[in-house]
């Protein structure tokens, strides 16, 4: 038994659905599924009773209920506690970061706000996947993080601040017919081979998003961890992609973002949980990041 899975467990009850506890917690739902199995087994117990779409729960898991939501609140307080009486503690921010350093030059960032205050922060980055780095701001392992927000579907657990908003393309070979088009509408991608973020990144799914929603027959070729080799695969001719225009940063003499007709947009944010406790150095971080936004 863990906390995340204690977690996962409260929320379910809150919302009353897994698909909604796995929205929730930007996880999807057969990894809150795994979760609760495990739980289930330790125990040897089951938890919940489905009835249609939703879930209420056994005997045994309203024994349980109490017990999580003492444990989780007692798991709060404890790491206040110690952050509260650990001068050392007390300068240390857990930031999470997306793969877009190289493209937002957050370390610049963070050097200006080193050089703004009289003493030194101890900041520890932790660059993830979306859905990784969201699992542990959840789980109280970071303080906040930048994210993409264009895709969340329940603001209310965040203090949110929006960092950058920029419009997606199509990346292509700059010998490619579309690369002498001023603009392309998403359904010329219809007979392309497209190549995408994999199922972790919000990228992925916003494309995905958008192709379903005016009912294109797309066909994506390959999903891979990186946008780096994404290009790659792009200037060897694999396929096409759908990312912000912002990846190729500079002139490229190979590969080319062409706009797309439609307004399609992804949004960096800056998110901490409304709950998590500051020690001064991290209220001091996010105040001057929201000057800085």
């Amino acid at each position: 038994m863990n906390f995340s899975q204690l977690a996962y467990f409260v929320d379910i009850v809150r919302l009353g659905t897994f698909s909604e506890a796995a929205s929730d917690n930007h996880i999807s739902q057969s990894s809150l599924s795994k979760q609760i199995k495990a739980l289930e087994n330790e125990l040897d117990i089951f938890l919940f009773t489905r009835e249609h779409s939703r879930v209420t729960l056994t005997k045994h898991g309203k024994i349980l209920l109490p017990f999580a939501q003492q444990t989780l609140q007692a798991h709060r307080e404890v790491i206040t506690a110690l952050q509260a009486c650990n001068p050392a503690r007390d300068r240390h921010i857990a930031l999470g970061l997306i793969p877009i350093e190289s493209t937002y030059r957050i370390s610049s960032f963070i050097a200006e706000f080193q050089a703004a205050i009289s003493e030194v922060a101890n900041i520890d980055i932790y660059e993830e996947s979306q859905q990784d780095i969201l699992k542990l701001l959840n789980n109280d392992v970071l303080d906040l993080a930048f994210v993409r927000t264009e895709l969340f579907t329940n603001t209310a657990p965040y203090e949110i601040l929006p960092y950058r908003k920029e419009r997606m393309a199509c990346i292509c070979p700059r010998n490619h017919p579309f690369a002498q088009c001023s603009s392309i509408a998403l359904k010329d991608l219809a007979q392309e081979k497209i190549i995408l973020l994999d199922r972790k990144s919000s990228l992925h799914h916003l494309g995905v998003s958008e192709l379903t929603k005016q009912k294109i027959m797309y066909h994506i070729s390959c999903t891979v961890g990186s946008h780096s080799i994404i290009l790659e695969m792009i200037s060897r001719g694999l396929g096409v992609s759908l990312l912000p225009q912002s990846v190729l940063q500079q002139e490229n003499n190979v590969l080319t973002a062409i706009p797309l007709l439609e307004d399609i947009y992804s949004e960096i944010s800056i998110v901490r949980k409304k709950n998590r406790p500051m020690s001064p150095i991290k209220k001091h971080f996010w105040e001057f990041i929201s000057s800085q936004c």
